[in-house]
């Protein structure tokens, strides 16, 4: 797994402009919670498995499984 982003934060780019056949393994995607459709969060794709990089405190396919392609919505590309 690659590195936790800082809590302090970040600054990212997010282009929503993507093919999701184009997402490949540690991309980093922005996407609708299935748990709560009026969060946008980021986690780290492998395959459309998700899985936070904080993974004691994070809720992402392990707790809702694979996400739909459909809900995601953004790539991250610089950080």
């Amino acid at each position: 797994m690659l590195p936790t982003m800082s809590v302090s934060g970040e600054w990212v780019l997010e282009n929503k402009m993507i093919k999701p056949q184009n997402l490949r393994r540690g991309d980093l995607v922005t996407y609708l919670s299935p748990l709560d459709p009026t969060r946008i969060v980021c986690k780290r794709v492998e395959h459309v498995w998700l899985s936070g990089d904080n993974a004691a405190m994070s809720r992402d396919s392990r707790v809702y499984g694979p996400v739909s392609m459909a809900l995601i919505k953004g790539r991250l590309v610089a950080g």
